[in-house]
């Protein structure tokens, strides 16, 4: 009998082990479908290749079936339907996560072609300007964000607490509002935020991201 119970809990055991690796492939084909989409967009070759990694993901998923039926002594005698119901979970775990990621690609993709406007440009990049030297991203001063910020890097030399103090000391200079302590706004509405990174050796620049946003229109 205590030899019957330790090969039954041995088989329990094997079943619960395969259903959680079958889970948590589908939970990962499915984190895979939203970060390849939500990084590259949803074209027609992305969703080709979802596809194609669903089907071999869905075979696996077959197999780790079948091996936790067979760890409980199940008799499976239609190993086809395993297999298509198998694809057919791992397609449903990939597909709706990949489309809700190209949506978001698209967002910000949208949201980073909006954000250097003109008028937001026109205020952030005399205050980068007045602090220190802007440091081009892609040939060009500004280059917008997916969050909707329009962002110029400044080089400043010193610390990062002095290159904060030149910072807002400029703003202030230019007329802009403090809001909090490193957010300020400028006469025409426009709002910037910064963040510093310290010199990585004595002497260099703090590199400061100055990110703007302009009024809601």
């Amino acid at each position: 009998m205590s030899s019957a119970r330790r090969v039954s809990a041995i088989n329990i055991a094997g079943a619960v082990i395969c259903a959680l690796a079958a889970v948590a492939l589908c939970v990962v084909t499915a984190q895979s479908g939203w970060g390849v989409t939500s990084t590259y967009g949803g074209g027609s070759g992305v969703y080709q290749v979802l596809v194609l990694g669903a089907l071999v993901d869905g075979l696996f998923v077959a197999v780790l079936v079948l091996l936790a039926l067979r760890c409980l002594h199940v008799a499976v005698r239609r190993r086809a339907a395993v297999l298509a119901v198998s694809v057919l979970v791992t397609l449903a775990s990939t597909l709706p996560p990949a489309v809700l990621g190209a949506a978001e690609q698209a967002r910000g993709a949208r949201a980073e072609k909006a954000a250097c406007r003109p008028d937001v440009v026109r205020d952030v990049l005399p205050l980068a300007r007045a602090v220190g030297r802007v440091v081009p991203t892609n040939d060009s001063d500004s280059r917008g964000r997916p969050d909707g910020r329009c962002v110029v890097v400044v080089g400043v030399p010193g610390e990062a607490a002095a290159a904060m103090s030149a910072l807002d000391g400029a703003a202030r200079g230019l007329g802009w509002v403090v809001l909090s302590a490193h957010t300020w706004r400028s006469p025409a509405g426009v709002v910037v935020s910064a963040g510093a990174t310290p010199p990585a050796e004595p002497g260099g620049e703090t590199i400061l991201e100055l990110g703007g946003r302009g009024p809601v229109r």
